[in-house]
């Protein structure tokens, strides 16, 4: 449901109504937590705010491509160049995006091949990183340095 709601008009609706009630609903139990959830909801509509039309946006670890998607209908001209490891996401972010350039890789330091750590539990935790957050399944994936593409 996530990834056919992101990049439309109703999924940012919904995705902001669920930042600010979350915003609420933290700042009366955690304010600290509350601080990093303001953070996030500042940096998505600063990011879209700022991108320049007709200029180029680089999205690394798109997820369900909200970040790129909310530039986009800031700047219908934005250029956008996406990096997503995970192949299942990438081909749907290709598919639902055909307006944008969406690689299915991850990007690093160089060139070659590496084990990348899907969290199933936690998709926003995938990472080139092993870690200790829930159970991780590792697949290999294509990595490219930026400087090469």
């Amino acid at each position: 449901m996530k990834s056919r709601l992101s990049g439309t008009a109703l999924g940012q609706k919904m995705l902001r109504a669920r930042q600010e009630l979350s915003f609420r609903t933290l700042s009366l139990h955690n304010p600290e937590q509350a601080g990093i959830v303001a953070n996030h909801i500042i940096a998505d509509r600063l990011i879209a705010r700022l991108s320049p039309g007709g200029g180029t946006f680089l999205d690394i670890g798109v997820q369900y491509g909200a970040v790129f998607a909310a530039a986009r209908r800031q700047n219908p001209t934005l250029n956008v160049i996406a990096f997503e490891a995970e192949p299942a996401k990438a081909t749907k972010l290709k598919a639902a995006f055909p307006c944008c350039r969406i690689f299915d890789l991850a990007v690093g330091e160089k060139d070659g091949v590496a084990t990348f750590y899907l969290n199933p539990g936690a998709s926003g935790f995938d990472s080139l990183v092993p870690g200790e957050r829930g159970n991780r399944v590792p697949i290999e994936v294509r990595v490219a340095a930026l400087d090469n593409l």
